[in-house]
C-alpha cells in the first residue's frame, strides 16, 4: 500500500481534486487531518484503477470538510496565497509559527532569528510579497512584523518589491505632502512607509514608491539630526549645503531643490513642521576621529549588566574614559587626544591625573575576571604606557582596567555574525581600526564610520543606521553609520 500511494497516489489525488475544485477559486484550505474509509484488494486490479479510486475517496473528504467551511482549529481558508503568507508572518513575529504544522514547506526557517525568517519568507515569493504585507497593513497587523526586521531587511523587502528604485520630483512632492508632519519617532520604519505610499498614492510606480521612501528616510534623518532647518533654508537660498549630508544623500538635495523651483511652499512647510527648538539653530559641533568605533562599543557597554554597575553611572565618567583609553591605547598610544572617547565617557575634558589616582582604584572592581578570557586579558594588559599625559597606571590597576576592556569588548565581538571569537587584534584590524566623522547636535550625536575591511559584517548586524542611547548622554540619541567602500 505504501508503494502505491507513493508512486501512483498523489498524482491521481491532482487530478481527482482539480475536477472538483473550482480552477478560479484561488483559496488556500488548510485541513489537519482527513478520514477516508478505504476497502480495496491491491491484487484484483491494476495500481492506476486502485490510484485513481482511492485518490477519488480523499478528494470526495476533502470536497466535504471544505464544504464544511473553516472551523478556525482544524480547517482554516486562506482568501488566496498572500493571505496565508501573511498569516505565516504574523506567526514568525510572534514566535509560534514552528507550532504550526501547516507551515512545513518553510522548515528551512526554522533556524533562523525572526527577523531573518520573515526576510526570507518574502524573498522566496516576490510575487505574493507586497500583497501579503498590505494585507497585513490593512488589518493593522504589520507593527509586529516591522519589529522584528532590521532597516536592512526592509530596504531588501523593498527592492524585492519595487525593482530598481528610481528618483522622482513629482513622487516625492506627493509623498511628502501624503506624510507631512515628517514622523518624530526616533526609528523610520521605511517598509511601513513604502507600503503607505502604494496603498495611498496609487498612481506612483513601485520604483519611484521606493525611491521616495529612500530620500523621505535621509529627510528624517536630518530631522533627527537637527539639520533639516538649515538644510532647507540654504536650499531656499539658492544653495546645495552638500557639506552638511553624505555623498549618497546628495541626490535628495537635488530633488528638494527641484522641489522648491516648483512649488517653494513645499520646503517652506516641511522646515516648519519640524519641531521648534532654539538650540537647533546653534551650529553643529563637528569633528574627524580616528576612533570614532568606541561607539560601536557602547551599546555592549549597555547590554552588559556587570559593567553597568561599575561604569554606566553619571559620576563614572572618569573611570569610563580610562576604560576607553585602555580598548585603544594599545594600537593608539595618543588615544587620550581623542575627542571621540571623550565624548563617549560623557566628558567634557580630559580630567588630570591627580583625579584620576584617586578614583579609579576604588571604581574598577576585580569582579570582572569570570567574565574575561585570558587572553583578551593579557592583550590589553601587555600595554604599560600613559593613558593620560603623566597618567601611567600601576600594575593593579592597569589589570582592573585590562579585565573590563576584555569583557567589553568580547561582549561586543558576541554580537557580531561569525566573529564572537575573533582574537582583539583581528578586531582592531578588520572592525574598530578606521577613520570616522562626528556630528554633535544639541539634541542628538552622530557617527559616519569610513569603510572598513569587514563592514559588511557590521552591516548584517544591523549595525548601519542603528540609533540607541547612553543614560550618561542625558539619553542623547546615538546615530552610527557607515559610508560605502
Amino acid at each position: 500500500m505504501d508503494d502505491l500511494a507513493r508512486k501512483y497516489v498523489t498524482e491521481s489525488c491532482g487530478r481527482a481534486l482539480g475536477a472538483l475544485l473550482d480552477p478560479n477559486d484561488l483559496s488556500v484550505w488548510v485541513i489537519d487531518g482527513l478520514q477516508v474509509d478505504l476497502l480495496i484488494d491491491v491484487h484484483a486490479a491494476l495500481p492506476d484503477d486502485i490510484a485513481t479510486f482511492w485518490a477519488s475517496r480523499i478528494a470526495a473528504s476533502v470536497a466535504t470538510t471544505i464544504s464544511r467551511g473553516d472551523d478556525g482549529v482544524r480547517v482554516l481558508r486562506f482568501a488566496n496565497r498572500a493571505a496565508y503568507l501573511a498569516h505565516l508572518l504574523g506567526e514568525l513575529a510572534a514566535g509560534c509559527a514552528w507550532t504550526r504544522s501547516y507551515f512545513a514547506e518553510f522548515d528551512s526557517l526554522r533556524s533562523l532569528p525572526a527577523g531573518a525568517a520573515v526576510r526570507e519568507a518574502l524573498l522566496r515569493e516576490p510575487s505574493q510579497a507586497e500583497a501579503a504585507l498590505t494585507l497585513l497593513l490593512e488589518t493593522n497587523r504589520l507593527a509586529p512584523v516591522c519589529a522584528v526586521l532590521s532597516p536592512r531587511d526592509q530596504e531588501r523587502i523593498i527592492a524585492r518589491c519595487a525593482g530598481n528604485a528610481t528618483d522622482s520630483a513629482a513622487a516625492l512632492d506627493a509623498v511628502l505632502h501624503w506624510i507631512e508632519p515628517i514622523p518624530s519617532s526616533r526609528e523610520f520604519l521605511s517598509l511601513e512607509t513604502y507600503l503607505g505610499i502604494r496603498r495611498h498614492l496609487s498612481n506612483i510606480s513601485p520604483s519611484d514608491a521606493a525611491g521616495a521612501v529612500e530620500h523621505v528616510s535621509r529627510i528624517w534623518r536630518w530631522a533627527q539630526d537637527n539639520k533639516l532647518r538649515t538644510i532647507v533654508s540654504l536650499i531656499l537660498m539658492g544653495n546645495v549645503p552638500v557639506s552638511l549630508v553624505v555623498p549618497e544623500e546628495i541626490s535628495t538635495l537635488s530633488l528638494l531643490r527641484d522641489i522648491g523651483k516648483q512649488n517653494r511652499c513645499r520646503l517652506e512647510t516641511l522646515s516648519g513642521a519640524v519641531r521648534s527648538n532654539a538650540a537647533e539653530d546653534k551650529l553643529l559641533h563637528e569633528f574627524d576621529s580616528p576612533l570614532g568605533s568606541i561607539f560601536l562599543l557602547l551599546p555592549a557597554l549597555t547590554k552588559t549588566s556587570e559593567l553597568m554597575e561599575l561604569f554606566g553611572g553619571l559620576e563614572n565618567g572618569e573611570s569610563r574614559y580610562l576604560l576607553f583609553l585602555t580598548c585603544f591605547a594599545k594600537k593608539a598610544p595618543d588615544a587620550w587626544r581623542d575627542s571621540a572617547l571623550r565624548l563617549g565617557a560623557g566628558l567634557d575634558e580630559p580630567p588630570n591625573a591627580a583625579m584620576l589616582s584617586r578614583t579609579a582604584r576604588s571604581d574598577i572592581a576585580s569582579s570582572l575576571e569570570a567574565l574575561a578570557l585570558p587572553e583578551d586579558i593579557a592583550y590589553f594588559n601587555s600595554y604599560e604606557g600613559e593613558l593620560l599625559p603623566d597618567f601611567i597606571p600601576d600594575a593593579e590597576l592597569r589589570k582592573r582596567l585590562a579585565v573590563a576592556a576584555a569583557v567589553l569588548v568580547r561582549a561586543f565581538a558576541r554580537g557580531l555574525p561569525a566573529l564572537g571569537g575573533s582574537s582583539v587584534e583581528y578586531l582592531w584590524r578588520n572592525i574598530l581600526c578606521g577613520d570616522s566623522w562626528v556630528a554633535l547636535a544639541p539634541g542628538s550625536v552622530t557617527i559616519r564610520l569610513k569603510a572598513r575591511p569587514l563592514q559588511i559584517v557590521l552591516r548584517m548586524a544591523g549595525l548601519h543606521e542603528s540609533r540607541f542611547e547612553v543614560p550618561w548622554l542625558s539619553n542623547k540619541p546615538i546615530t552610527v553609520r557607515f559610508e560605502e567602500p
